[in-house]
């Protein structure tokens, strides 16, 4: 992969994420399960925020965004206990995370100085996957 490929990756993995998807899907959420939805709003706009920076990045290096809609099997999740979807979700970012830190690695291999800021777009990424996982689990 390219730094095209990977940013575009990392640009759809944010604009199209499993959290803003369950935000979107506007489940039934019971009193109880209130705050592990506000967990999730609040990583789906921090997701949403850190889109624009890839977005920003990308023009920086004259790469042209590829916007893909909503993985067609997050389709199967509507109408599941916010239970069931916080567990998938921590799937998800776990995922997201081993993808990230590929990324990075990748990356590193060019040693090129022009992708400094890339890469630490990508750590931050990867940062904000561990922080998500662990406010879901408090």
């Amino acid at each position: 992969m390219d730094i095209s490929d990977i940013l575009n990756e990392v640009y759809n993995l944010n604009k199209n994420s499993l959290a803003s998807y369950i935000v979107d899907a506007e489940p039934y959420v019971t009193n109880e399960q209130e705050l592990v939805f506000k967990k999730i709003q609040q990583i789906a706009k921090e997701q949403s925020a850190f889109v624009q920076e890839i977005l920003n990045c990308m023009q920086d290096l004259e790469v042209i965004p590829h916007s893909f809609s909503f993985p067609s099997q997050m389709s199967e999740l509507n109408y599941l206990s916010m239970n069931y979807l916080k567990k998938v979700l921590l799937q998800e970012l776990s995922v997201e995370q081993e993808q990230m830190l590929l990324f990075i690695e990748e990356l590193k291999k060019e040693k090129l100085l022009s992708l400094q800021h890339p890469i630490s777009l990508l750590e931050k990424a990867k940062n904000m996957l561990e922080q998500f996982a662990i406010e879901l689990t408090a």
